[in-house]
């Protein structure tokens, strides 16, 4: 991703908080006011990691999550608190007229996959999990998954979570964030191939969804986008499926929509798929690259509006082939501070050496102090360039 493309997109996540800092609404809580009961525009979809919290933000927009109904995929209720930079999600709700300060109705926790690490390759920087292979470079999260903060920790046998871009058709997922989690159960987004009545195949795993409940209204068939769940890791390359479950598309309510994805169909400008997501883009300025690089397997950040089921986009940004630096807004009280270069806001470690600091100086910073930190991760710290205090 070159650097006017990276600047573009995080100008676009980040400009709200300069606007918040200028009218003086940041609350006392830490948390980015002004919103109150919520936008009162058109239904608006996002769908991408969250690059902020205290309030979660994705896309560019701060959205309200105080009443938000938050599961996983499969439905399951999801802490709230528990959300975190870089993990991937569905946000379904609205947006204000200056479309960076929303509601969220719905947030859906979207894992590419969760299931045991088979091999690691540090040379390469990837490592796979069930059928996938999973990228990863120094701007992926890895939560304190491993006791370290990047690929080195994750051990062949271990259990994670992989949020990120899912390319669908290579079953490969370009990481946002790793983490590691229970081994309750275990799951796997893909497109379906090779279909039987007993069996088919994603990427590179076989699934037998014998006796599985199936969710899928349209029934299940080739191409169809699904998340697989098992209760048991796979053995000998097969999972036995609980549950599959067919991913919906927008909800005819939706208006605005943001996504950021792999392209896995393309036709032509005027017709390419990421995920369910038929888009025209036709009218739609480009940055990052040119109209000719738009095509099967491109990573994308795409902007619009929803007209009769298809994404028609006014914005497409090119991320490139590697997991792109993630523009991050830490908002909230310190938890822990050791020195200006290492803090930790709701378990973000934060380096604000080289930040400016507004309504304070470095020498204000103290566990218990409410601060809004924003800047970028790199290797699992937010290097901060501006901090406020509220």
């Amino acid at each position: 991703m070159n650097t006017a493309s990276f600047i573009r997109r995080a100008l676009a996540v980040l400009t709200f908080v300069t606007a918040a800092m200028t009218a003086g609404c940041v609350g006392e809580d830490g948390k980015l006011a002004g919103v109150g009961s919520g936008g009162t525009g058109p239904g608006t979809a996002s769908v991408g990691p969250i690059t902020g919290f205290g309030s979660i933000h994705v896309n560019g927009i701060r959205f309200d999550d105080a009443a938000a109904d938050v599961r996983t995929e499969d439905g399951a209720g999801f802490d709230r608190s528990q959300l975190d930079l870089g993990m991937w999600v569905e946000v379904l709700g609205s947006v204000d007229a200056g479309g960076t300060s929303g509601r969220a109705d719905e947030i859906r926790v979207v894992r590419a996959a969760r299931g045991v690490v088979t091999s690691v390759d540090l040379q390469r920087n990837e490592f796979r999990v069930l059928g996938a292979l999973v990228l990863v470079n120094a701007n992926t999260l890895f939560g304190g998954t491993t006791g370290t903060a990047g690929l080195d920790g994750l051990r062949v046998g271990d259990v994670v979570d992989v949020h990120g871009a899912l390319d669908d058709r290579g079953a490969r997922i370009f990481a946002t964030r790793v983490q590691r989690a229970a081994a309750a159960l275990f799951s796997q987004r893909g497109r379906i191939s090779a279909l039987t009545p007993t069996t088919f195949m994603l990427g590179g795993l076989t699934v037998n969804y014998a006796a599985a409940r199936v969710d899928a209204p349209q029934g299940l068939a080739d191409g169809v986008l699904v998340t697989v769940i098992g209760s048991a890791p796979p053995v000998a390359g097969v999972l036995n499926a609980d549950r599959v479950i067919a991913v919906p598309e927008f909800p005819s309510s939706v208006f605005e929509a943001a996504l950021e994805g792999v392209v896995n169909q393309f036709d032509s400008l005027a017709s390419f798929r990421i995920a369910n997501t038929r888009i025209d883009a036709t009218q739609a300025s480009v940055s990052g690259g040119d109209r000719t690089d738009i095509k099967l397997g491109a990573r994308l950040f795409v902007r619009g509006t929803i007209a009769q089921g298809v994404l028609v986009a006014r914005e497409v940004v090119l991320l490139g082939a590697i997991v792109p630096p993630l523009p991050a807004i830490a908002s909230g009280p310190i938890t822990v501070f050791n020195s200006v270069s290492d803090f930790q806001v709701r378990g973000t470690r934060v380096d604000a050496g080289a930040a400016a600091f507004v309504n304070g100086t470095a020498a204000s910073l103290a566990v218990g102090r409410v601060v809004v930190a924003q800047g970028s991760i790199m290797n699992g710290v937010l290097r901060a360039t501006l901090v406020i205090f509220p």
